[in-house]
C-alpha cells in the first residue's frame, strides 16, 4: 500500500503590531516511500487540510494520506521503544485520508444493481 505522510503544525492566532493574524495549519514535511516532497502549503482549518489530503490521494497514484500533528509526532518518538513501534506512529496517533471511490468494495449485488 502506497501512502503519504504529512506532518503539520498548527499555528495559534496571534495578534502582532496592531494586527490580528488568524490561526492556521501549516504542512512542515511531506514523504512517501521515495522521500520528501516539496509541499509546504497553509490552510485555514483541519477541514481545509482533511480535504487537501483526499485530493492528494485522488489525484496521486497512493492509497492513502496519513496525517499527523507535530506535536502527536513528537509524543510518538518520546514512546517509541522499537523500529516497529516507530513505524505505527502514523497509525498510532495521527489520521488516515482516504478515497472512498476507492475503498468500497463491491459484493455480488453491488455488481448486479
Amino acid at each position: 500500500m502506497k501512502g503519504l505522510n504529512i506532518i503539520y503544525y498548527f499555528e495559534s492566532s496571534q495578534n502582532q503590531n496592531d494586527e490580528f493574524l488568524p490561526a492556521k495549519y501549516k504542512i512542515l514535511y511531506a514523504f512517501d516511500t521515495n522521500g520528501m516532497l516539496d509541499i509546504h502549503d497553509t490552510f485555514n482549518s483541519l477541514d481545509d487540510l482533511k480535504s487537501f489530503a483526499l485530493e492528494l490521494v485522488q489525484s496521486k497514484d497512493c492509497d492513502e494520506v496519513r496525517l499527523i500533528s507535530v506535536q502527536d509526532y513528537n509524543v510518538g518518538v518520546e514512546g517509541a521503544k522499537d523500529k516497529n513501534s516507530f513505524r505505527q506512529i502514523f497509525s498510532n496517533f495521527g489520521e488516515v485520508v482516504v478515497d472512498p471511490s476507492k475503498t468500497k468494495k463491491k459484493s455480488i449485488f453491488g455488481n448486479l444493481f
